[in-house]
């Protein structure tokens, strides 16, 4: 961890850059992220900033003293806050749509561990990532803040929002049975009362916030996390279950026999229903994804187009291209065609339940046409910072001298006749990722063993 120590007027502190991130500002609190710092940020942002700034904060413990430092830095600035108090971030997305003010702060760490939080930006253009993060860590260091007399004007969005999904989704005749997994995360206050409205059967699973989340993390990325609301489907006999990341931007999927449906499998259900009416034709994804989408999304007529991973790069490649449906394998998924364009998990599992509401199909009868592969788990490779981007241009040297088919957005993505092989950089780590895909097992690890070996070589 790398400290810059600042002393800037009257403040003297040490801030860590690393919490700096691709997509947003993230660590732990009072350890690297502090009250100190949060009030500094906020007089950052409000010098940033047009006049007005919605701020909106998660359940976390340590959210209500970040939000008060932070608005607290924002005013001294001369902002105008809207302060939306404690909402998930989809609800701070909708409050930008709601006031047309595109300047929003939502207090969060998603889906980590208790002991993190962090900060969630948006300007003109949407999410912050990249650059602008990395501007805006030096715009904090160097002091330099607009300075005014502002004001704070309390909303509750929670009417706006439930009349929002009302008014959205509309569910067919079918009743359905729906185990409901909120993680213990800040979606607990919101989503399963809201699914209820819609005419939703909701059978509750750690849909009580707690800050501590004893029972898992509230990330549905992690196999391992959705375990039990797979058992809880079966146990229920339930249609399926959706499981809700800890601020409700990602979704999670278990089919009615409890198998764990990936989101790559997610968007092809959605894409199935869609795309005879969908004005754009083009299906866009991350490189993450599986093969057997882009085979079957071919088989519909429809264009295929890899994005970067990263839930920045989604929103803005579905802006500029005008997609009408678009998602990354994490679970951030984003409809356009009849919604804003951003990543609301509540919203996107209100669609599939529509869809499987008009219809007696069962989640798993989507899928039976679907060409199979054999997937391996993300794996995370530490390899140093200094050495990331050597070695994934090692690997794309040597695909490049056999010949592979390459898709280089975002890492490497060599194309086999079966399967593909993917090497990317952490956004957030010291690491590689990697993944790898083929017909059978014995391919998947042939891919494996061929491309790890030219990063071993380098270990």
């Amino acid at each position: 961890m790398s400290f810059i120590h600042v002393i800037k007027g009257d403040y003297k502190m040490n801030i860590s850059k690393d919490i700096f991130r691709s997509y947003d500002i993230r660590g732990i609190y009072e350890k690297e992220l502090t009250n100190d710092l949060a009030y500094l940020i906020g007089k950052a942002f409000g010098t940033l900033a047009d006049k007005t700034v919605i701020v909106g904060h998660d359940a976390r413990t340590s959210s209500n003293a970040l939000n008060t430092n932070f608005i607290k830095g924002l005013i001294e600035t001369g902002a105008e806050v809207i302060d939306l108090g404690l909402v998930t971030t989809p609800m701070l997305y909708y409050a930008r749509e709601l006031f047309n003010q595109p300047y929003a702060v939502m207090i969060t760490a998603s889906h980590c561990a208790k002991e993190y939080n962090g900060f969630k930006l948006c300007d003109k253009d949407g999410s912050m990532y990249g650059d602008k993060i990395k501007d805006f860590l030096n715009l904090v260091l160097s002091g330099k803040f607009k300075t005014g007399k502002g004001i704070v004007k309390p909303y509750d969005i929670t009417f706006d929002y439930k009349k929002l999904m009302v008014d959205k989704i509309k569910l067919g005749p079918r009743n359905l049975r729906v185990v409901v997994d909120c993680g213990n995360g800040t979606t607990s206050y919101y989503n399963p009362e809201i699914l209820k409205d819609l005419g939703v059967d909701v059978i509750p699973l750690y849909c009580e916030s707690n800050p501590l989340f004893p029972n898992h993390i509230p990330d549905p990325a992690v196999e391992e996390n959705m375990f039990d609301l797979e058992e809880k489907v079966k146990e229920e006999k339930a249609d399926l279950g959706i499981a809700f990341d800890g601020d409700g931007d990602r979704i999670g999927i278990v089919d009615e026999k409890g198998n764990l449906v990936k989101t790559d499998m997610f968007m092809l259900i959605i894409w199935k229903a869609i795309y005879k009416t969908c004005k754009n034709k083009t299906a866009s994804f991350d490189v993450k994804c599986s093969k057997a989408l882009k085979e079957s999304l071919e088989n519909l007529g429809l264009k295929t187009m890899f994005n970067r991973t990263g839930h920045s790069y989604l929103k803005k490649a579905i802006k500029e291209n005008n997609y009408d449906f678009a998602g990354e394998f994490s679970g951030h998924v984003c409809f356009n065609d009849e919604f804003y364009g951003y990543d609301d998990a509540l919203y996107a599992a209100g669609r599939l339940l529509r869809i499987l509401s008009n219809t007696n199909m069962n989640v798993s009868d989507y899928f039976d046409d679907v060409p199979k592969y054999v997937t391996s788990p993300e794996e995370y490779i530490e390899v140093g910072e200094e050495n990331k981007d050597k070695i994934v241009n090692k690997v794309l040297n040597y695909a490049k001298d056999k010949g592979y088919e390459v898709i280089d957005i975002d890492g490497v993505r060599i194309e086999y006749d079966g399967g593909f092989g993917l090497v990317r950089k952490s956004n957030t780590s010291p690491c590689l990722t990697v993944r790898f895909e083929g017909k059978t097992k014995e391919e998947m690890e042939s891919h494996r063993l061929e491309i790890m070996k030219i990063i071993n070589d380098e270990l």
